[in-house]
């Protein structure tokens, strides 16, 4: 098994995609487990939306990293997402896998604010 930890976010009807993307995961992602929401602002000039809501999250899983990936771009495009409107900075819900067991990723993201902030629930 290996611990994940992904960072949520959506700046387009924002409770209802955190909170549909969660329903998402958690029939992927039994054992899973989410922070608070919070309301941070947008990073980068390219969105007309001013904020987002993000939440983290951390479960097991048994599945290849591969099959993880792909499952979090399932979820995205079957609510709606889609690299199109990420570069309107309309962004309906964002996934970002960023640790699958001892593997760190978005070396950046680990670094915010919110995400230091959100991590400490765990």
């Amino acid at each position: 098994m290996n611990v994940i930890i992904l960072a949520l976010g959506s700046n387009r009807n924002r409770r209802k995609n955190i909170r549909q993307a969660q329903q998402f995961l958690r029939n992927l992602l039994p054992d899973i487990i989410f922070t608070k929401t919070i309301k941070t602002d947008a990073i980068g000039s390219n969105t007309p939306l001013p904020f987002f809501y993000n939440c983290m999250a951390k479960a097991t899983t048994s599945l290849p990293l591969a099959e993880v990936q792909q499952q979090l771009r399932n979820i995205e495009t079957t609510m709606g997402d889609s690299h199109e409107s990420h570069q309107k900075g309309i962004v309906v819900i964002d996934i970002d896998l960023l640790a699958y067991g001892s593997q760190q990723f978005k070396a950046d993201d680990w670094k915010r604010s919110y995400i230091k902030e959100l991590a400490e629930e765990f």
